[in-house]
């Protein structure tokens, strides 16, 4: 672990104060043995915090259930196990809200109404919406004033209460394998033929950063690593950048990179090429020379989730009444399904 990486991970500004709170808070816990959490993290934060911690002794993701989506970086000492976090003291409390079953109230419902009442996104977690009740992860610290202030969404009025983690109702998730053919691996070409949008539209969103695959921001060799998972294909080397190669260094422990320039704000430095390709013909020669390549080959996900950043709130207002669809925030969608055909047809009407 060290704090000078936060510059290498974080991609803005805010990427950079997000990791050093999270880096402050959880290393003051490492330092003195006693528990630490940040605040509720996206999925692509959470990623971001395993690239800065790694995954030492005692670090550990939690939202309030097994696969919760938003979680918190929790750091407990040795004398404090996993079971820990679901007693009357966890940094996490649910509360659920109960009204009337003909009341038709969603996510984005209740979303809304938090951030309504001038709650911070940090501090609120996964929000499962039932037939008449909704149960919704908070910070401990937030519950008491959620529990006296917070009672309706919209029109609808509610009954707050909080309850125990373990009884907490959780929705199954729904999951489908897809498979396709492609003619290109290039990431445009993948988003392009599977979202069924113009060439040039997907490539202006790998472009801008706007495509993330399951909370990861999308570079090139993650989509390939990924298709090349898929037909069990191991991964061995890989020359680039330095960020690319730590990067993949941390999705496949056992891969083979050379450093072949380094960035430096909007300029690069790169290494000589002869020095390079030496070093690329003994990497290569290394890596192909073993005969055991399970550490090389990526684990494949096998649950899809399309988020959507736009620049204009009012069309992110809008799509996000699209049947299925979530506001995450003021400009975000997120749209998940088993099927595949409804995530290219949310696409197709949403970009």
């Amino acid at each position: 672990m060290d704090r000078n990486n936060i510059d290498k991970i974080a991609k803005t500004p805010e990427d950079r104060l997000l990791l050093a709170k999270v880096w402050d808070k959880i290393n003051a816990g490492l330092r003195k043995g006693i528990p630490a959490n940040s605040c509720f993290l996206s999925p692509r934060e959470l990623e971001m915090t395993r690239l800065l911690f790694g995954e030492p002794e005692g670090l550990h993701r939690f939202g309030g259930y097994g696969d919760a989506e938003r979680q918190m970086l929790v750091y407990l000492p040795e004398y404090m196990d996993e079971e820990s976090l679901y007693w009357d003291d966890s940094p996490v409390a649910c509360l659920r809200a109960v009204y009337y079953e003909g009341d038709s109230l969603t996510h984005r419902d209740f979303l809304g109404a938090l951030m309504g009442a001038g709650v911070a996104r940090e501090t609120v977690g996964d929000i499962c919406v039932g037939k008449g009740s909704c149960d919704f992860f908070v910070t401990r610290e937030i519950a008491p004033w959620l529990l006296q202030n917070f009672y309706s969404a919209g029109r609808t009025k509610f009954r707050l209460s909080e309850i125990p983690l373990t009884e907490a109702c959780i929705p199954e998730p729904e999951i489908r394998e897809i498979k396709d053919t492609l003619a290109s691996c290039r990431l445009d070409a993948v988003i392009s033929s599977g979202f069924r949008i113009g060439r040039s539209l997907a490539s202006d969103y790998v472009n801008a950063g706007k495509a993330a695959l399951n909370g990861l921001p999308c570079p090139e060799f993650l989509i390939n690593a990924y298709m090349a998972a898929y037909r069990g294909i191991p991964i061995v080397f890989l020359a680039g950048d330095e960020a690319l190669c730590d990067f993949a260094k941390k999705l496949i422990p056992g891969i083979t990179t050379v450093v072949a320039k380094t960035g430096h704000g909007s300029a690069v430095i790169s290494r000589h090429p002869e020095v390079v390709r030496e070093e690329i013909f003994k990497g290569m020669k290394a890596a192909l020379s073993r005969e055991d390549l399970s550490d090389c080959i990526l684990p494949l996900p096998d649950h899809f989730v399309i988020t959507v950043e736009y620049n204009d709130w009012n069309k992110a207002h809008s799509y996000s009444f699209y049947p299925g669809a979530v506001a995450v925030d003021a400009k975000t969608v997120r749209f998940e399904s088993d099927d595949y055909f409804e995530v290219m047809r949310f696409m197709h009407f949403c970009l």
